[in-house]
């Protein structure tokens, strides 16, 4: 993938995808009557399933599950319209494998008041847009 705007969004995608399921599982335990949106026909597409597929099987699930996103289940009318368009670019299966497994091993817990989320939203930022500008 040569655009790095294009990543950033498809990297985006990945760690919503991994963030939606962490809580979905959370919730389903601590809420009463809570229903899961990582549940029949979405459930191939809770994160955990990702970390254990690799080729073919972890391109299919994931272009599936990223161009479904504006579906989701609860989805407000801003976040069908976020993800209306969201299609994996990551078209080598190796890499895309790569890319699954530094997500899954990420700490993406807040540590010391740190939101590391949110820090590397801020790091990257300026980096995107001076990507744009260029046009790369």
């Amino acid at each position: 993938m040569a655009c790095h705007v294009a990543q950033f969004y498809v990297d985006s995608y990945l760690i919503f995808l991994r963030l939606l399921s962490e809580r979905d599982e959370q919730a389903s335990l601590v809420e009463k009557n809570y229903q899961r949106i990582f549940s029949g026909s979405w459930a191939r597409y809770a994160w955990g399933n990702y970390v254990t597929l690799t080729g073919n099987e972890l391109f299919d699930t994931l272009h599936g599950a990223i161009e479904k996103l504006h579906e989701l289940p609860g989805l407000t009318r801003t976040g069908q319209e976020l993800f209306r368009n969201a299609t994996l670019k990551i078209y080598d299966r190796p890499t895309l494998r790569a890319v699954v497994q530094v997500i899954a091993d990420m700490d993406l817990v807040p540590h010391e008041g740190h939101d590391l989320k949110g820090d590397m939203y801020e790091y990257l930022s300026p980096h995107l847009d001076e990507q744009i500008v260029l046009g790369v």
